[in-house]
């Protein structure tokens, strides 16, 4: 089967705990090749470029170059193939659009195959007595911050979630500071 298949296969059975680590240590440290460069790219597309429509042919063959040398590490292709996240945090961070209602976007969410259009938390605190008429009166509902409702409830089911960390609120879009020195 060897030699039909005409594969490097170097098989050489470890006989010792030292042969063992001394292996593992060269597969591990073993460098992966380096990305080809955007400027590497650029001159490999640029002498195909068609002369009737040169933006959109670079576009595209560019793109086309860019696709077909993509780098994927074999930690990515592992994860993504046994479906293990890439990065684990201890805190859930939620986003809150602080431009004017007219400028923000809708939240959209991709449930079960299909688009839907969703409240976003913010709509829904606004919302908390005309989603669920239940709830006017209810004092905590009434006093409750946006700074509070955004970290420690549930937006879902309009109470307090159990046991769990605060979330982090990542405010957008930044600030813009002027490097006017008057200031």
């Amino acid at each position: 089967m060897t030699m039909g298949w005409m594969a490097n296969t170097d098989i050489q059975p470890p006989t010792s705990l030292q042969a063992v680590l001394a292996y593992v240590g060269k597969y591990v440290s073993k460098p992966e090749k380096a990305s080809t460069s955007y400027l590497e790219l650029q001159a490999r597309v640029l002498p195909h470029v068609n002369d009737r429509m040169p933006f959109l042919s670079f576009v595209a063959r560019f793109l086309n170059q860019f696709v077909a040398e993509r780098d994927w590490s074999a930690q990515e292709v592992c994860h993504f193939l046994l479906k293990i996240p890439m990065q684990n945090a201890s805190c859930i961070v939620v986003p809150l659009d602080c431009r004017p209602e007219e400028h923000q976007n809708d939240t959209i969410a991709l449930e079960q195959g299909e688009i839907a259009n969703k409240r976003s938390a913010l709509q829904r605190y606004r919302e908390r007595f005309t989603l669920k008429p239940e709830n006017v009166g209810n004092t905590a509902l009434e006093t409750l911050s946006l700074f509070e409702w955004m970290r420690e409830w549930d937006w879902f089911k309009f109470r307090p979630r159990p046991r769990v960390n605060p979330r982090v609120i990542k405010y957008y879009p930044f600030p813009h500071y002027s490097n006017d020195s008057a200031l």
